[in-house]
């Protein structure tokens, strides 16, 4: 890292300034902070750009060379040469000359053309004309290449106003065309018999664009015109001579538009409401002269033989519509009697009655057959197990009288009486004997019960299996007169295609072949074309096939 003095640093500091402005250098910017000259006759300045500041010196010997005073404020273009002090290590310019720059020499020029027209009197309001409120043609000087005269039209139309535009094309801006301006506000300005006013308009700009209309020529030729002038020249913040000398200053072209349109809208306003007002009038007036119509007519109806006719003729409608009324009721009543009559005919008719007992013989038999197989099924179920359980009882019982009788050798076994052998033994045939018979018993009563189920059980499968057999001998006869080849035998044909039978036209595929059987043969064939017939009845093939699936 580098060290160096208070010194050594002002010394590179002034080194770098001199090398980077080596000559005279021209300087913009606006004047803040002038102080009095001191007695060596310098000013002293302060030259501003928004936050940057450079100190300038003017010498007595250039200002009075010059013969311009900086004055604060004025944005201006100094002369001069960038000098630094070591000792303070400040820099500054020294001033030689020092001009206006371009906006702000036209400022200037500005300031003093008011200053003088004022004093002359040209914007005094006694001198001016006042701008008729209800014009009827206008003359409008500006470019017929912008869009100020276009949105002035729009505006005009809108704003509802009334008047005539006749526009005078004119250069709106460089000050070479002031005499341009003012030539033609002058020819303008007297056509007193054919225009009520005058408008002198162009849209906003710079100080530049806007300079010709601060021109003398434009301002006493507006202030010649003999018709009223309405300047509307830039935006509502932009001023120029000519808005000062018109007889009246708009804000914008628009604001003129809509200040010539005001007293129309106003007038059209208070019209309309005229109209509103005059229309509800008449339409209360006409309402209350008929109501009087109609009040005088129905007392002359009241008295007229006409109407005691009408009144008549009333009363006969209303007793024909009592007279309709009660013969409708009564139609009504014996409709809803014979309905009736009808109904209760209708059920006691024998054949009504015979179908509906056939109907519930047929849901009888449906029933009794469902519930005889599961009886029948039941009663094979009980006869199983009934078996099953003698069975088991009887080799139960068998095996527990075994038990016993080793039970008993056992203990005759450990005793050995030779004495009680032969008592033993008696006792045991007896028991033996006992046993056996009651077993045998038994058995007897349980096969006589098996017995009698078993032939109740036969007789109702023989009545069954009759019953049965009759059905189906039944069924077999309607299935003999539906068998398909009994129906082709009689002329018919039975289609099938891929082994399905076709039953609509809608189930035909086309270019597949067709079966066609005959009650002699088979024909084979592709169909080509479909026609469907729009009935619906049921052929007979039609029943087949339910019948069949």
């Amino acid at each position: 890292m580098q060290e160096f003095s208070v010194k050594e640093i002002s010394h590179i500091l002034s080194s770098i300034l001199k090398n980077a402005f080596p000559e005279m250098v021209a300087v913009t910017g606006e004047i803040s902070q002038v102080s009095k000259q001191n007695s060596s006759g310098h000013i002293y300045f302060t030259l501003k750009e928004g936050d940057s500041v450079l100190n300038a010196t003017y010498f007595k010997y250039y200002h009075t060379a010059n013969n311009f005073m900086p004055k604060l404020g004025d944005k201006v273009k100094v002369f001069g040469e960038i000098k630094s002090y070591d000792k303070s290590s400040s820099y500054q310019i020294n001033v030689k000359k020092i001009e206006y720059d371009s906006e702000g020499l036209l400022w200037k020029q500005f300031e003093e053309m008011k200053k003088k027209l004022y004093a002359e009197g040209l914007f005094d309001e006694s001198r001016k004309s006042p701008v008729p409120k209800y014009p009827y043609r206008a003359a409008i000087l500006t470019a017929l290449t912008g869009a100020v005269i276009k949105d002035f039209i729009v505006t005009t139309k809108n704003e509802k106003g009334r008047y005539l535009i006749d526009v005078w094309n004119i250069p709106v801006q460089n000050i070479e065309n002031a005499p341009v301006i003012a030539d033609t506000i002058l020819k303008a300005g007297s056509h007193t018999e054919r225009y009520d006013v005058i408008v002198v308009m162009r849209g906003g700009g710079s100080v530049e664009d806007l300079a010709v209309f601060n021109q003398e020529v434009v301002a006493r030729a507006a202030a010649a015109s003999k018709v009223p002038l309405i300047s509307a020249v830039g935006h509502e913040t932009d001023f120029t001579i000519i808005d000062y000398v018109a007889d009246y200053r708009a804000a914008t072209p628009t604001a003129a538009a809509v200040y010539l349109s005001s007293h129309y809208k106003a007038a059209q306003q208070l019209l309309e409401k005229y109209i509103f007002v005059l229309n509800k009038n008449t339409v209360n007036m006409l309402d209350k002269k008929n109501q009087q119509l109609d009040m005088v007519s129905l007392k002359l109806e009241s008295k007229s033989p006409l109407h005691r006719l009408i009144k008549l003729n009333h009363k006969i409608s209303d007793f024909n519509n009592v007279l309709e009324n009660m013969l409708n009721k009564k139609l009504y009543g014996l409709n809803k009697k014979l309905s009736k009559y009808e109904y209760v005919i209708t059920a006691s008719n024998p054949a009504n009655l015979i179908e509906a007992y056939k109907v519930r013989i047929a849901n009888s038999h449906k029933t009794l057959s469902t519930n005889m197989f599961a009886r029948i099924s039941a009663y094979n179920y009980k006869e199983i197990i009934f078996r099953k359980n003698i069975k088991i009882a009887v080799l139960n019982k068998l095996e527990k009288k075994s038990s016993r009788l080793d039970f008993y050798f056992h203990k005759l076994s450990l005793f050995n009486p030779a004495k009680k052998l032969d008592g033993y033994k008696y006792k045991f045939d007896i028991i033996e004997k006992s046993l056996l018979k009651a077993v045998k018993e038994k058995y007897a009563v349980s096969y006589r019960q098996l017995k009698d189920g078993s032939r109740c059980l036969e007789q109702y499968i023989v009545d069954y299996l009759f019953n049965k057999n009759a059905d189906i001998s039944l069924l077999e006869s309607k299935l003999y007169l539906l068998d398909p080849q009994n129906v082709i035998e009689r002329g018919y044909a039975v289609v099938t295609q891929k082994e399905k039978i076709i039953s609509s036209v809608d189930n035909v595929e086309m270019e597949t072949e067709l079966t066609i059987t005959l009650k002699d043969g088979v024909i084979s064939a592709y169909p080509e074309e479909k026609n469907k017939n729009n009935t619906k009845n049921i052929t007979e093939l039609d029943n087949i096939e339910k019948i069949l699936k």
